[in-house]
């Protein structure tokens, strides 16, 4: 016996020893008997109870204290009561005696009641969890929807009335799709997010486990084709094993397909730049077939041709040279000459990423693709410089992630998409990538970079809000919202997406502007009143809220009442901005006199028109009448950029064009060995906000920020306020430093080369990402004490950082969940010096979870042995098959406070009885009248005191009489007086 169970029992004879005394005490009560010995008795009994469990001489199978530690609580209170109840004689008050039994009863129950008394018995009813497989490779099965209903009818069949069925839907995650429900319950109908591009069967059987009550005899039945690409099934088998929680099996046939397919594809970690290296790709077929190869590198087509496979698995050894540095994306697809031998082609692709060591690379983003002189400079400083416009730049993270810096030259915010500005923003801070913020009329806050996630990791924030720089602006936003603005654009409707707009431009107004925004289909409804906004949240809801019906917008009803609400502002700038759909704007050619007639009143007005459409030119028309701007928009998602980009161009804040030398701030490591002392002068800047980490380098007036940087996640960015050879920096062209030094920026920003004692291996492991990183010290030797940390950037935006452990000499490694398919950048950096040490990624095609094609019968068999189960081809009898009762405990916590109350309200009663029946006693003096009182119906008379033997007949013997004797000696001796 441990040290434990001995503890226990010397605090059960302790117990033991302390109820001894108090019987002892009881037992030398005076008034005792049978009844208040069979009280006490009841009264110590939990505590002799527990004492003898805690003592380990019985067992609480069958009645246990769900607070054990408090079950001295009901004894003493009893106890207590019942020490009352016999410091009263019966002979004097009966009713006194039961008031006090009720109270020692109700405190006893109500004591139970706190411990938590609960009752076992072996109960024969059944909880059943049914997991059911929804990942894609199910849909390889026949009419696989329509079976899962009629079997789910069939198990309800065999139920009784205490039995419990539930269902849990799984693919790469599990959820809870039907609670445990009784046969005559109401299915729930739930439509699930559930990943289905993966197969987890431990994570289905450990979900079902979760929900199996402890109460019911329980077991799982699991749906599937027994095909897992995630997790590891026998961990969720033992699982069940240790529950004693049997898995029966219905598995899931797929259909027999001719199928072509790629299984794996494989490179190198990396190469060097114009090095020879062998992309890997294994190929099944069913048959001997002429396939059509086709290699992607960065989503560009590199080569495509016919080849020849045998029947089975097919290495193809593909032969490229490595041209580019950077980080890219490999991609080999396969396609059947024979449609009829590939029915699957979801599984015909994969990719994998290479780094390719070399020159650092930088991709300029202009607005027409050409050359500008700050890319010149780079290419000058050795970068290798990709020219490109705005809407060709990379669609997401791993695009940009080939290039080690980005550039931004007069490029608006509304040429990319709000998935592109994501993922520039994810490649600083995620992958470690740079970018340079070049200042243009189209750039930064006029470019509509505001409220973006490029503004996030800028080191300057784009913000109007500074009302000494401008006059004040009065803005009404006119928004279409007929019928047409109800089709979606992505998840959101284009009527969601101008609403979103008109927020942003909310947001970026300062607080003396004012703000309308006007809702128009066939009438014009002023949603904001034209009027300074000072509650922003509840103006946002009531924006967001309004919804599309309704007519074509009628345009002049709707500028009519625009101009009217401006006509008598006071602010020094007004404006109106229209949005409309190009071919549903009715009435648009009479409007042109009312733009003309508002223009002269000093009101601009600007169109953002959206699709094409016959009304366009006129449209057009309007914004050149009103001295504005004519946006066209075919990408809905781009509108919130337009609304912001329009709003800080009216407002007149964010540009500030007049002639000014730079200051040089000291002790910038950046600009080492450069002097501005005859630097040209600029004719313009970007007017912006330093942040609160920022390194200010050069600034104009006011100390604004010129030139400005930071670090953000793993990457850093730079802005540079003025343009590099436009209309503001023409001069600085001709300027050799100025070369000089934006090549010295980009030195500073650019994604630094992998460290070459860190080799970083990133695969795929059963639907894991698997990373690996082999480290070495500066004298070549494997290094044991480092602190790795790998940031993942996943496809859908999400960022993860887990610490890489040692599993070996000098080697590091991690694994994480994948679930969606897509690109997944893997960056490692030391956690003590916050260096990026390497980059490298994974893809996770479509396909992976359709390559293990064929039902897995032998996985589902061994399933239900190890764990007890059966395979079933049906659901119909499930119920039938009886498992042994299991023992179940049920809390008669809410019995006994019922109980309790009863008793204390039987107490009260006793109590209020015993109050009607007073005693009254009526004391009389010999030979004087009686004294009368008023006494209640139900009083009741008896002696005051008991009588007694007296001494003698005629002396006073009680204390009454003295009294009447000395009130008639004082009356004689005032007779005398």
């Amino acid at each position: 016996m441990d040290a434990a169970n001995w503890a226990y029992r010397a605090l059960a004879m302790l117990l033991a020893a302390a109820m001894a005394v108090a019987a002892w005490y009881f037992l030398r009560r005076p008034h005792r008997d049978r009844v208040s010995l069979l009280l006490f008795l009841l009264a110590i009994a939990p505590l002799a109870y527990a004492s003898l469990v805690w003592g380990a001489w019985i067992d609480d199978r069958w009645l246990r204290f769900g607070r054990q530690w408090l079950v001295w609580l009901p004894c003493a209170g009893a106890v207590w009561a019942l020490n009352q109840v016999l410091s009263i004689r019966r002979s004097l008050d009966r009713a006194v005696r039961w008031q006090r039994i009720a109270t020692c009863a109700c405190l006893w129950c109500l004591g139970l009641a706190v411990c938590g008394v609960e009752l076992g018995a072996p109960r024969d009813r059944m909880a059943v969890i049914v997991a059911i497989d929804h990942s894609r490779s199910t849909e390889l099965v026949p009419e696989v929807e329509a079976r899962l209903e009629r079997e789910l009818r069939a198990a309800r069949t065999s139920m009784r009335s205490d039995d419990r069925i539930g269902t849990v839907t799984f693919g790469a995650n599990a959820r809870v799709s039907s609670p445990l429900l009784s046969r005559d319950a109401p299915i729930p109908r739930q439509q699930l997010s559930i990943v289905r591009d993966g197969t987890d069967l431990e994570q289905a059987l450990r979900r079902s486990l979760a929900e199996l009550p402890a109460d019911s005899a329980g077991s799982i039945v699991l749906m599937t084709d027994g095909v897992a690409t995630r997790g590891n099934v026998d961990n969720g088998v033992a699982a069940a094993v240790a529950a004693s929680v049997p898995i029966d099996v219905v598995p899931l046939d797929q259909v027999h397909i001719s199928n072509v397919r790629v299984v794996k594809l494989s490179l190198p970690p990396s190469v060097n730049d114009g090095e020879t290296f062998d992309v890997r790709v294994v190929v099944e077929s069913p048959r001997d077939a002429e396939l059509t190869v086709r290699q992607f590198e960065n989503g560009r087509l590199l080569r495509q041709g016919p080849i020849h496979v045998q029947e089975g698995q097919s290495l193809l050894n593909l032969r490229q040279v490595a041209e580019n540095p950077g980080l890219h994306r490999i991609e080999v697809s396969v396609s059947a000459i024979d449609p009829h031998l590939d029915q699957l082609p979801e599984d015909n692709k994969a990719g994998a990423f290479l780094r390719v060591r070399g020159r650092t690379n930088a991709l300029v983003l202009t607005r027409d693709a050409a050359e500008v002189p700050v890319g010149s400079a780079l290419a000058s400083a050795g970068f290798d410089v990709t020219f490109d416009s705005g809407r060709s730049a990379p669609a997401d993270t791993a695009g940009f992630a080939q290039y080690d810096l980005v550039v931004l030259d007069d490029v608006p915010a509304d040429d990319f998409s709000s998935d592109q500005l994501a993922a520039l923003a994810s490649y600083v801070k995620n992958v470690g990538g740079g970018l340079l913020l070049m200042g243009s009329p189209n750039g930064m806050g006029p470019g509509g970079y505001c409220r973006t996630p490029v503004e996030d990791v800028s080191p300057v924030a784009f913000d109007l809000k500074q009302d000494r720089r401008r006059g004040q602006l009065s803005e009404v936003l006119i928004i279409d919202d007929s019928g047409s603005m109800a089709v979606r654009a992505g998840p959101n409707t284009k009527l969601d997406l101008a609403n979103e707009g008109a927020v942003r431009s909310m947001n970026l107004l300062g607080t003396a502007d004012r703000l309308g925004v006007m809702h128009v289909d066939t009438q014009p409804t002023w949603t904001l009143p034209l009027g300074t906004v000072t509650d922003r949240r509840n103006v946002a809801e009531r924006i967001r809220a309004v919804s599309a019906g309704g007519g074509g917008i009628l345009v002049p009803p709707a500028l009519q009442a625009a101009y009217a609400a401006l006509q008598d502002e006071t602010s020094a700038l007004k404006h109106v901005l229209l949005f409309a759909d190009g071919g549903d704007a009715e009435g648009a050619p009479e409007a042109l006199h009312l733009v003309a007639r508002a223009q002269r009143q000093g009101i601009t007005t600007s169109v953002v028109a959206l699709g094409s459409g016959d009304d366009l030119p006129t449209l057009e028309q309007l914004s050149t009448l009103g001295r504005g701007r004519f946006y066209t928009l075919n990408d809905a998602s781009k509108i919130p950029a337009v609304f912001a980009r329009e709003t800080v161009t009216a407002a007149r804040a964010a540009i500030r064009e007049e002639s000014f030398s730079v200051a040089v701030h000291p002790n910038s490591g950046v600009l080492r060995g450069l002097s501005f002392d005859e630097a040209p002068r600029l004719a313009g800047y970007v007017v912006t906000l330093a942040r609160a980490r920022t390194s200010v380098l050069l600034s104009g007036p006011d100390s604004d920020p010129l030139l400005a940087t930071w670090r953000t996640g793993l990457g850093r960015s730079a802005v540079f306020t003025s343009d590099y050879g436009g209309s503001w920096g023409r001069d600085w062209a001709n300027w050799a430093p100025a070369a000089q030094m934006f090549a010295q920026v980009a030195r500073s920003l650019a994604r630094s080369q992998d460290d070459a004692l860190v080799r970083l291996e990133t695969s795929v492991r059963e639907g894991q990402l698997q990373v690996d990183v082999d480290a070495l010290d500066s004298g070549a030797d494997l290094d044991n004490f480092r602190n790795l940390i790998a940031t993942i950037a996943r496809p859908d935006g999400a960022v993860d950082q887990i610490s890489l452990r040692a599993a070996g000499v000098g080697r590091y490694s991690a694994l994480a969940p994948l679930q969606r398919p897509g690109a997944y950048l893997v960056s490692v950096q030391d956690a003590l010096t916050d260096e990026l040490l390497a980059t490298n990624g994974v893809e996770l095609s479509t396909g992976d979870e359709l390559r293990p094609t064929g039902t897995d019968r032998a996985t589902l068999q061994a399933i239900a042995q190890q764990s007890g189960g059966q395979l079933r081809d049906t659901l119909a009898g499930l119920f039938n098959d009886r498992l042994p009762p299991r023992f179940a405990y049920v809390d008669v916590t809410p019995w006994l406070v019922l109980l309790g109350a009863m008793l204390l309200v039987a107490s009260v009663a006793l109590g209020r009885l015993r109050a009607s029946k007073t005693r009254v006693v009526l004391v009389t003096a010999p030979g004087e009248g009686p004294l009368h009182a008023t006494l209640p119906p139900s009083a009741t008379l008896r002696p005051a005191f008991p009588a007694k033997p007296t001494a003698s007949p005629g002396a006073p013997q009680t204390t009454a009489e003295k009294l009447l004797a000395r009130r008639r000696e004082r009356a004689v001796e005032r007779q005398k007086h």
